[in-house]
């Protein structure tokens, strides 16, 4: 199986362990909040996203057959606490039955199901690249729809093939332009000029052009703004400050507050001002 599919598969091997043993406890809030997070986190927010990218090419068979296989675990899974739900999506499925409350259960006669400790290593280390590549973006301001550049650069040689194998995924989820982005084994030094340095993990550090980040002229103008506001900010407060009828009337704890919401907007035009 490919990379994203080992992953899904093992964290579900994983989640039917954790589960199984939740129920043979009676911690049913911990079953459930077990569930909660892989349907939300591993499944919805990752694999479907990436499971995309595979629909148009050669793996969108195995693909299918895997959001299948994964999907019928979690309802048989979830079905002891929602149990007309999860039979009314369980019909939609192919599936052996008459009824999902025939079936059995996930994890049966001790029998052990595979997980795949490594893809999880490395399915997480392209998370952790999509996620800095998106935090980058959100913090330069890059429009939702735009499509950047980015280096990607990696020591280890497995680790490398296997990002490499899943790029569509980059960049989809991280809205890179396919044409400019380049993903690299090596351990040379990297000119940064000119570029947004993310460091991802150890040995592996994403690069992203500054001038495709930023339309120059326009953060100028957001910056002038926002200077012209925090300028207008701190003189109402200073004049706040040395208003006797406020210093001498307003509760000390008013005052307090003014003088450090003061030094906190001063903070921020300094930083402005040095941008």
């Amino acid at each position: 199986l490919p990379l994203s599919e080992q992953y899904i598969v093992s964290k579900c091997h994983i989640l039917v362990n954790d589960v199984t043993v939740a129920m043979e406890t009676y911690s049913y809030n911990e079953a459930c909040r077990r569930l909660y997070e892989f349907l939300w986190d591993d499944l919805a927010d990752w694999y479907v996203e990436a499971s995309k990218t595979r629909m148009r090419n050669t793996n969108a068979s195995i693909a299918r057959k895997v959001l299948v296989y994964v999907w019928d675990l979690s309802l048989k899974l979830l079905h002891p606490a929602m149990p007309f739900v999860t039979e009314t999506l369980w019909q939609l499925l192919p599936h052996n039955g008459d009824s999902i409350m025939m079936t059995e259960w996930p994890q049966y006669n001790d029998n052990t199901l595979a997980i795949n400790t490594e893809s999880i290593k490395t399915f997480e280390i392209l998370q952790s690249i999509v996620r800095s590549i998106r935090n980058a973006r959100a913090e330069y301001y890059v429009e939702a729809g735009k499509k950047i550049a980015a280096t990607i650069r990696i020591i280890n040689k497995n680790t490398y093939e296997q990002i490499l194998s899943e790029k569509s995924i980059i960049i989809l989820l991280s809205k890179l332009d396919e044409t400019n982005l380049t993903i690299q084994l090596s351990s040379d030094n990297y000119d940064t000029t000119n570029n947004v340095h993310l460091i991802v993990d150890d040995g592996i550090d994403v690069y992203l052009p500054l001038s495709n980040l930023i339309d120059v002229e326009k953060e100028l103008n957001r910056l002038k703004k926002q200077e012209e506001k925090l300028k207008k900010d701190i003189l109402t407060l200073e004049n706040r400050l040395v208003s006797k009828g406020f210093v001498d009337k307003a509760p000390p704890n008013m005052v307090i507050e003014v003088q450090n919401n003061l030094q906190e907007k001063k903070e921020q035009l300094n930083k402005v001002e040095s941008s």
